[in-house]
């Protein structure tokens, strides 16, 4: 199975659990009568877009990425042994970075209805792994660019990189607006769960908003283009019509 393949199917399996998760920490609490319902519903919608938007960039990033982990697979090494663990590492890694996004949307679940500072610290949490994993993202897209001469290959690891980057500086930015948010909300003598849900829910919207408008997945990226046929090579047969 290629990796692509496998690894939206480990994001899909993870992030279907995280949301079965959280569907039930929503009926356990509306059923012990922890706090009403209006109230919590901020923070779980909050929550479950966090993790929607986790899946979906995560899930498609790896179509933007996969010309750079086939250059890398292809040329890091010529033994076996070393493709073979870089193989290992080039997949690892990512999935890593996936099961932490994870676990830190399982933390926001956990924390509602009466634990706020534990969502607003998750969500630190997760902007952190999510910078970490955006500096991975860049380096090997420029270890990846010296491995090849293929134009084609190289404009997919450009703009690869140039998304990356994008993220990194969105990531960043956000960490310390959301920082600034969660020390605010702490300062304040009494919580007020109407108001940090409105504001976890905002600060959610917007990054989420800011992510879609300015970085372009959907866009597809050059693949490398096979070289065309020599004219003398005879063109390749027509397929028969199936029989009646």
């Amino acid at each position: 199975m290629e990796r692509d393949h496998l690894y939206r199917d480990y994001i899909t399996v993870v992030f279907g659990l995280v949301a079965t998760k959280g569907l039930e920490q929503l009926s356990e609490s509306v059923i012990k009568k922890e706090s009403p319902l209006w109230i919590q519903a901020p923070f779980f919608l909050g929550a479950f877009i966090v993790g929607i938007h986790y899946w979906y960039v995560c899930a498609n990033f790896a179509g933007v990425s996969s010309t750079t982990y086939g250059v890398l697979s292809e040329k890091i090494s010529s033994r076996q042994f070393f493709k073979n663990l870089s193989n290992i590492i080039l997949f690892g890694l990512p999935v890593l970075f996936v099961s932490g996004y994870a676990g830190a949307v399982v933390m926001f679940f956990y924390a509602i209805p009466a634990h706020y500072g534990l969502l607003f610290r998750a969500f630190q949490v997760l902007l952190g792994i999510s910078w970490i994993n955006d500096a991975w993202d860049i380096a090997i897209a420029i270890y990846a660019k010296k491995k090849t001469n293929n134009t084609d290959e190289i404009n997919a690891i450009e703009n690869q990189r140039k998304l990356s980057q994008l993220w990194l500086i969105l990531d960043l930015g956000f960490f310390v607006i959301f920082t600034l948010g969660y020390h605010w909300v702490a300062s304040l003598a009494l919580a007020h769960p109407l108001r940090d849900g409105a504001l976890f829910l905002g600060l959610v919207a917007i990054g989420v908003l800011f992510d879609a408008l300015l970085t372009p997945l959907d866009q597809k990226q050059a693949q490398p283009q096979k070289p065309a046929a020599h004219p003398s090579q005879p063109a390749p047969a027509a397929a028969s019509a199936p029989k009646a």
